[in-house]
């Protein structure tokens, strides 16, 4: 009963002469005939919607938001300790001051797209109204997607900064690749108070490949030490963060993770934990004892940096730590004459920032055996 024995009906005109159109396989492009001098018509086009990435950082709510039409930059400050408890001194008029840590941040993040719409750009190729508003508000969408996209993969390259290093990436001024080329070089100040370079091996996502953990006792002790850092976090602590503030955590930190690293630590906790008489079936719900967890596709490469040689695996942070700052945010639009059209420019700069002051961890990990040995 296998598809063999319908094959041969399933090509064009298996059945009849233009039924089907086409083969089962291939249906883009039929060889049509014309019926009585009249060529066969579309019946309908499905214009479908421009999806739009949610990505965590612009929508979880964890960042703090703010609007500021004026400046180029802004001011974090934090007293560093409480005021000192001292002897008297007999003067009549107390008088005592405290540290203050503060860092600068400047514009850093900023787009310009284009879109152009024509009156009737497909006229020619729709059936109605409807379908001719739907194709030009799916393409007026193309622009959000672009800008979303941007701001994943920008905060994303954000939190990757955990320690000092370069970047040298080789890129275009178009984000199509199209443009002329650019060198982005850049000297990175890492913002993390604690980096653990640790020996677990916990392999990269690799696309649609399963990621599996060699070892359950790395994705074991992995999250037994993650629990250790979160519970030193709700303590006075001056060296959980770069500018030694006395700080802690309060509520729960985030917990920024490999989705397909998470699925493989359940696999482990779920048969290795539970033989081992673990406190839970999976890792996100012993990691969500402690933590909020923010899922995210794949880590950046961390900055180069002799000193650390591994992966970025996790990132446990205040959640006070993560700014945005909008400078502006628009749309402007111009009407062509000629041509009946009508174009859009979506423009936006805003200062995104990790504060120093913030208690944070990173835990860097090894990609493989491998990469354990040349270290």
């Amino acid at each position: 009963m296998g598809f063999e024995r319908f094959a041969g009906q399933a090509v064009a005109h298996g059945i009849d002469i233009n039924t089907p159109l086409a083969p089962l396989e291939n249906n883009s492009s039929p060889a049509v005939n014309a019926v009585r001098g009249l060529m066969l018509k579309i019946g309908n086009i499905f214009i479908e919607d421009t999806k739009i990435f949610g990505d965590p950082f612009g929508a979880g709510g964890f960042v703090r938001h703010y609007d500021e039409r004026f400046g180029g930059g802004m001011e974090i400050a934090q007293f560093v300790s409480g005021a000192p408890n001292k002897k008297k001194d007999g003067k009549c008029f107390p008088r005592g001051e405290v540290e203050l840590a503060s860092e600068t941040a400047y514009t850093n993040y900023a787009y310009s797209i284009d879109i152009t719409i024509g009156d009737r750009e497909v006229d020619k190729s729709v059936m109605n109204l409807e379908q001719a508003s739907n194709y030009a508000a799916q393409k007026v969408a193309t622009a959000m997607k672009t800008v979303s996209q941007l701001h994943y993969q920008s905060w994303k390259q954000l939190l990757s900064c955990v320690v000092d290093g370069t970047r040298n990436i080789e890129s275009t001024d178009r984000s199509d690749g199209l443009g002329q080329d650019v060198d982005y070089e850049v000297d990175v100040t890492g913002y993390a108070g604690q980096v653990s370079d640790s020996d677990y091996i916990i392999p990269a996502p690799s696309g649609y490949t399963r990621t599996t953990i060699p070892n359950a006792e790395d994705a074991l002790n992995m999250a037994l030490d993650l629990e250790a850092v979160a519970t030193a976090f709700k303590w006075e602590r001056n060296d959980n963060n770069l500018l030694e503030i006395e700080n802690f955590v309060r509520g729960r930190p985030l917990l920024f993770m490999e989705a397909a690293t998470l699925n493989a630590m359940d696999a482990v906790f779920s048969v290795n934990g539970g033989y081992q008489g673990f406190p839970t079936v999976s890792a996100r719900d012993f990691l969500g004892r402690f933590a909020d967890i923010v899922e995210i596709d794949i880590f950046p490469e961390i900055p180069t940096n002799e000193e650390y040689t591994g992966r970025l695996g996790a990132v446990l942070m205040d959640r006070d730590a993560l700014f945005e700052i909008t400078k502006y945010a628009d749309v402007e639009a111009q009407r062509c004459a000629k041509p009946r059209s009508t174009g859009y420019n979506y423009s936006g700069e805003s200062i995104m920032h990790i504060w120093k002051g913030a208690p944070s961890y990173a835990m860097l990990v090894k990609e493989s055996e491998e990469s354990e040995e040349s270290d």
